[in-house]
């Protein structure tokens, strides 16, 4: 795409559409983009969604990240080794991941608490807007959560999802999960400790 849209605008675009977690946002934002150039639009409208737009995963791998960072680090760390015959190649990644396993673990044993640091931090902001939120029971573990301009969700606390679809592709209860799941507790529900809904 670079080589013939290149600028923010095209970038921004881009990226609010693939950050869409429904279906008709991203729609919206496909739209914006079709407005402002036809071409970019049958161009990104020729590669499958399901491969690059957050709206169109199904929710199995349970992640937040839209990037391939993670990978590209990884294949940087293995340049020492793949130059090497096929078996000593092997043990070099096996030994590198053996060595990011114990850090990994050390961190781990750090934790206060039942998330990682980072998870904590994103649950903490999550948290935070849940409380300005208000919430609806419609029975046997829905709800309608409503807050902010024309925000308004559907949670099913049981099943663990929202109409939003945050809950389900990041397996952590979005803000209008978490304002349900405060409802039910202060309405006598025993729901456990609120981080024991993140998948």
């Amino acid at each position: 795409m670079k080589p013939r849209w290149s600028g923010n605008l095209f970038k921004e675009m881009l990226w609010d559409a693939a950050c869409a977690t429904t279906k008709p946002q991203f729609n919206r934002k496909m739209n914006a983009i079709r407005l402002l150039d036809n071409d970019l639009f049958v161009w990104l409208s020729q590669i499958p969604p399901t491969s690059w737009a957050r709206s169109h995963f199904t929710g199995r791998a349970k992640t937040d990240v839209l990037l391939n960072n993670m990978c590209e680090s990884f294949n940087n760390q293995l340049v020492k080794g793949r130059d090497k015959p096929i078996i000593t190649c092997l043990e070099f990644i096996r030994e590198y991941l053996m060595k990011k396993i114990v850090v990994v673990h050390k961190v781990i044993a750090k934790i206060n608490g039942p998330l990682t640091p980072y998870a904590t931090r994103v649950f903490d902001e999550i948290k935070a807007d849940a409380s300005q939120y208000s919430v609806m029971m419609a029975g046997r573990g829905r709800f309608q959560v409503t807050g902010g301009y024309a925000d308004q969700c559907k949670v099913d606390v049981n099943e663990r999802t929202c109409t939003c679809r945050k809950w389900q592709l990041t397996g952590m209860p979005c803000k209008h999960g978490v304002a349900a799941i405060w409802d039910m507790a202060r309405n006598g529900m025993n729901v456990g400790v609120l981080e024991s809904s993140v998948d």
